[in-house]
């Protein structure tokens, strides 16, 4: 996670998490999110070891608070992402090379 890099032009993140007793903390305190820090969808590999989350946030602040009540028991790496319209628009902007 880089401090102050920008979450992506949707405000979109995807963390990777790596977890073991994340599931039962989460049904006792829910997800910990801050106000304006939306859960938008998540999956799980097969190994149930990682979770890939959707979050969305116009305040990459408010997704690393959500982070720290979480340090204790997962691992995150963050990944800013955009929806694949946006990457389509991107891509009709460029310049032909």
């Amino acid at each position: 996670m880089t401090p102050g890099s920008p979450v992506g032009h949707s405000n979109f993140s995807l963390p990777r998490l790596w977890f073991s007793r994340e599931g039962s903390t989460s049904r006792e305190r829910g997800r910990l999110a801050p106000e304006g820090l939306a859960y938008m969808s998540s999956w799980v590999n097969e190994e149930l070891s990682t979770c890939y989350q959707i979050m969305e946030t116009p305040d990459r602040s408010l997704l690393e608070a959500w982070m720290r009540n979480w340090v204790d028991l997962v691992e995150f790496e963050v990944h800013p992402v955009i929806t694949s319209q946006e990457a389509a628009q991107r891509v009709a902007q460029k310049p032909d090379a």
